[in-house]
């Protein structure tokens, strides 16, 4: 750049200060050129710019390094001159970073004004940028209390988006700031998010002691984040005492209102069950999916857990389909708890290959995030998935990804989930002995292994494998355990009990008693069964009919299960009941034939997704990819199964499940 004529030097010095695509008349007037056409000549000729096409041309650097290296050369007199002269070509809200860099020494007006789009921008829900603005604010204030606070604000709003890693580098700044309520609640967030609860406890009580009279809009937010802390910890009546005297301050912002509320909502699952909590939160968020609006996502992906909670797998996968199109725009690490729910969902209600989907979406979401109990229970979700379709290779693998970061979430229930999903790997391949020994454990005295939030499907995979082992007392024992619990709850287990139940006569040689549980538990509560579950009922009532000789309706169920399975490519579930059909002297329909070539993990996505009817802009959005790479992907799909069209290619789908 040296060799540049001045003019070619000043012009482009000016489109580094500018930071974005610019046409060349405003370069000029920032550079302060009266013509900057052979200027712009000198610069085309080195490749460090070129054009870029649209309604008015426009020059932009050909990479962002190049831009880096010639803003970081300039002089700081030079820097400040074109920022000023920037400020003043552009005009308005856009100017404010150009008069920041200009600024040499404080101003508070500058700084006020900053504060006023910081307002303006958090009002709008744009809390990433409204911390910028402040950040900017913070140096050009006069005050230094004014600054701190200033400063601590734009730290709570970015932790409040999400953006945690740029809150880190702020970190020695924010340690010495007066000793405050805000400073306490900051950084006590930043303590929950490295896992240090306890010290999160402590900065959030010290937050609320420390408090003004009356109580401000800092209490409340505390007082909020200190519930949900305790309810994670399942500590309910010291939740809800905080969420109560968050929700009782006057002035409580709004983000504080939701976080209490949906305290509360868990803490009414913990202490009465998940049908409770659902009613609970139906008085706050009582709107259709539909009708829910941005501000109220939290609450919304809230309600889809305490939906799956209470096994209303379809209203969950509404509220969480309905999330998803919310949390595009909102902090990144929404929009994965949106997509992981939806996988849970759709796999309890049969739908596996879109579950499957989701779970992918989910992981890929995560990977560079420091969510970590999240991580868990999207690998988690994936091996339970694909350890039920016998797809081992890739279920070990996400499993190995679940051990791997359990121990890192700081918690028995982190540890435990690990401990759950290892068990489905094992139960999808008819290892009885293998669930009893990662699940047993489970049931020691010192663990919370009751909750009333619990799903107890892991409590019902560990009676099955005791029965399955010939652990007949203590099963019949877990049985009246679990049946307890389900009445504490309250809530209707009937269905699953009568299931345990006429599996446990049945292995204990009691016909009569297992054929009256087994009939009872096709006329329970079924709608709340998870989709495998039903099949898998099938399975047991129609071997045990087969072997008590009433081989037309015990055929009858072994066939609605084969069918149920099939759809779904329960592959190893499909196998063992193949085995006993052939025992019975029928011979399982052929399999549906398998592509010449496997399809990848991205291209099987794309198939599941078009298999639903979606478009490639659809299926672009679902994957967060253009809608060209789907179109790529569908190509090599078309070639490895020999198909021509989407029609083709929804019917071979079809015809495989």
């Amino acid at each position: 750049m040296a060799e540049f004529p001045a003019e070619a030097r000043r012009l482009i010095a000016a489109l580094a200060v500018l930071d974005r695509p610019a046409p060349l008349q405003l370069l000029a007037l920032v550079a302060g050129l009266s013509s900057a056409a052979s200027a712009a000549d000198a610069l085309l000729s080195t490749g460090f710019v070129g054009w870029r096409a649209g309604d008015a041309a426009r020059m932009e650097f050909t990479h962002p390094l190049y831009r880096a290296a010639v803003y970081a050369d300039l002089p700081p007199s030079m820097r400040q001159e074109l920022h000023r002269r920037a400020s003043a070509a552009i005009g308005g809200a856009a100017a404010l970073g150009h008069r920041v860099a200009a600024a040499d020494s404080a101003d508070d007006e500058l700084a006020q004004e900053l504060e006023r789009a910081a307002t303006a921008q958090a009002a709008s829900n744009h809390l990433g940028q409204a911390a910028v603005y402040l950040l900017w604010a913070t140096p050009l204030s006069l005050s230094a209390a004014v600054a701190q606070s200033r400063l601590l604000r734009a730290a709570r709003l970015r932790l409040a988006a999400g953006q945690v890693q740029q809150v880190e580098p702020l970190r020695h700044q924010l340690e010495t700031c007066d000793d405050q309520p805000l400073r306490s609640l900051v950084l006590g967030l930043l303590a929950w998010e490295q896992g240090d609860t306890a010290e999160a406890e402590q900065r959030f009580l010290a937050a609320i002691t420390d408090r003004p009279e009356p109580p401000d809009a800092v209490t409340a937010d505390a007082l909020a984040q200190l519930a949900y802390l305790l309810i994670l910890q399942v500590r309910a009546s010291e939740a809800v005492a905080a969420a109560k005297r968050a929700l009782e301050i006057a002035d409580v912002p709004p983000g504080a209102e939701r976080i209490a509320s949906r305290s509360l909502a868990l803490t009414e699952a913990v202490l009465h069950g998940p049908d409770a909590a659902v009613a609970s939160i139906m008085t706050r968020l009582p709107q259709p999916p539909a009708e829910v609006t941005p501000p109220d996502l939290d609450l919304l992906i809230t309600r889809g857990v305490l939906r799956m909670f209470a096994q209303h797998w379809r209203a969950a996968a509404a509220d969480y389909r309905r999330a998803i199109k919310l949390a595009r725009h909102a902090p990144s690490y929404v929009l994965p708890r949106a997509h992981l729910g939806l996988g849970q969902a759709l796999f309890y209600l049969g739908d596996w290959d879109e579950a499957i989907v989701h779970g992918r979406v989910a992981v890929s979401l995560l990977s560079d995030e420091r969510t970590t109990w999240q991580e868990v229970a999207a690998h988690g979700a994936l091996v339970e998935m694909l350890a039920a379709r016998g797809d081992w290779d890739s279920a070990r693998e996400q499993q190995a990804a679940c051990q791997r970061l359990a121990p890192a979430t700081g918690s028995m229930q982190g540890i435990g989930y690990s401990l759950t999903m290892q068990a489905s790997v094992a139960a999808a391949a008819g290892q009885h002995d293998r669930v009893v020994e990662l699940l047993l454990p489970r049931l020691a005295p010192d663990y919370e292994n009751l909750n009333k939030t619990d799903s107890f499907r892991w409590y019902g995979q560990l009676i099955t494998a005791l029965i399955g082992t010939g652990a007949l007392d203590l099963a019949a024992a877990q049985i009246d355990a679990l049946a307890a619990a389900a009445a504490a709850r309250p809530t209707d287990m009937e269905a699953e009990l009568m299931t345990l139940r006429a599996r446990l006569h049945a292995k204990a040689g009691e016909a009569d008693a297992a054929a009256a549980a087994f009939a009872r538990a096709l006329q329970g509560k079924v709608a709340n069964f998870p989709y495998l579950a039903m099949a898998l009922l099938r399975h047991d009532y129609g071997r045990f009919l087969v072997a008590r000789g009433d081989r037309k309706d015990g055929l009858a169920q072994l066939m609605q299960a084969r069918s149920m399975l099939a759809s779904v490519g329960a592959a190893p579930y499909l196998k063992r009941l193949d085995a006993d059909l052939d025992q019975a002297g029928v011979r399982s329909p052929a399999p549906a034939g398998s592509p010449a070539m496997e399809l990848t993990e991205r291209e099987a996505d794309v198939v599941a997704l078009v298999a639903k009817g979606m478009t490639n802009a659809e299926v672009a959005a679902q994957l967060y990819v253009s809608a060209n790479t789907v179109d790529y992907h569908l190509r090599h799909v078309f070639a490895k199964l020999g198909v021509k069209s989407r029609r083709e290619l929804r019917a071979r789908a079809s015809a495989a499940s």
